[in-house]
């Protein structure tokens, strides 16, 4: 049953072409406002930035598998399925602040690759939020796909023409079809 209090698609995009211009971060081009983020970090939290990041390059990237996926409803386990899934999503976040932080391409290809395995994924939605296997003409947007849609979105606009371009188009193609299409 559709909300009867939810906005349109059309109301949606009103808004978004209303809103802000500028995202609520500084771009990592702008070397000056993550000079000073730096400093306000310090050297144990910058310390602490990059070895999250060379961690996620050096380890494998946790497995999500179908059968991990069903375990919610086969037993009525989540950490199976959510653990994984978060950790990949952190794993994204820490490259993204190192490179943001450093700015010399260092970590470009780790977020690259995982954010390539985060659109790969079947779905974004938590299973015990879906259920069964991801019918990928029915995607089913919910608050853990719609915030894997925004860090997906940040990276983008933060990164900008640093990230590979087939990246950045593909981040827009998986947005519309997860998160917008559904609702048309």
């Amino acid at each position: 049953m559709k909300d009867p209090f939810a906005p349109s698609p059309l109301q949606i995009k009103a808004a978004l072409a209303r809103g802000r211009t500028r995202p609520p971060f500084p771009l990592a081009s702008n070397r000056q406002s993550w000079a000073g983020i730096r400093k306000r970090m310090g050297p144990t939290q910058v310390r602490e930035a990059y070895a999250s990041a060379k961690k996620a390059l050096r380890t494998a990237r946790p497995d999500l598998s179908a059968t991990l996926f069903l375990e919610y409803q086969r037993a009525g386990w989540r950490e199976g399925y959510e653990r994984p899934r978060m950790e990949r999503r952190h794993r994204l976040s820490a490259l993204a602040v190192a490179e943001a932080l450093e700015y010399r391409g260092w970590f470009l290809d780790g977020i690259l690759n995982e954010a390539w395995a985060i659109l790969e994924e079947s779905s974004w939605v938590y299973p015990a939020h879906q259920g069964s296997l991801t019918n990928l003409d029915h995607p089913v947007p919910d608050l853990g796909a719609s915030h894997t849609g925004h860090d997906l979105a940040e990276l983008a606009v933060l990164l900008g023409n640093k990230l590979e371009p087939g990246l950045t188009r593909r981040i827009r193609q998986e947005l519309e079809r997860r998160l917008w299409e559904p609702y048309l």
